[in-house]
């Protein structure tokens, strides 16, 4: 019986300290949740800002192309315009859009 009694000690302390670690387990499993949480709201709030940023570029773009569109019709006439100036404005709106389009990707 001194054995059992024994065993059975040896049972319930092995109890108590498998107890405590899944405590202290736990609270670390809080804290790291706790923490991707934060973290998660710091990522949503850089997402919503990048957005209107993105927002913002593609209202300037826009405005840029419409400003030189009607700054290069308002100084020539369709007649002088040539051919060389019009290609220099289409690559310059298209050099825009290529880098408003790597900057807002999603």
């Amino acid at each position: 019986t001194e054995r059992l009694e024994e065993e059975r000690r040896l049972r319930e302390e092995m109890q108590r300290e498998l107890q405590g670690s899944l405590q202290v387990l736990g609270g670390r499993v809080e804290d790291a949740d706790a923490r991707m949480n934060k973290a998660l709201q710091r990522l949503s709030a850089a997402q919503a800002a990048l957005q209107e940023q993105c927002a913002d570029l593609a209202v300037q773009t826009e405005v840029a192309r419409r400003e030189q569109a009607s700054s290069l019709m308002g100084v020539k006439s369709k007649k002088e315009s040539s051919p060389e100036a019009l290609e220099q404005l289409r690559q310059s709106l298209a050099g825009m859009e290529l880098r408003l389009d790597g900057r807002c990707a999603m």
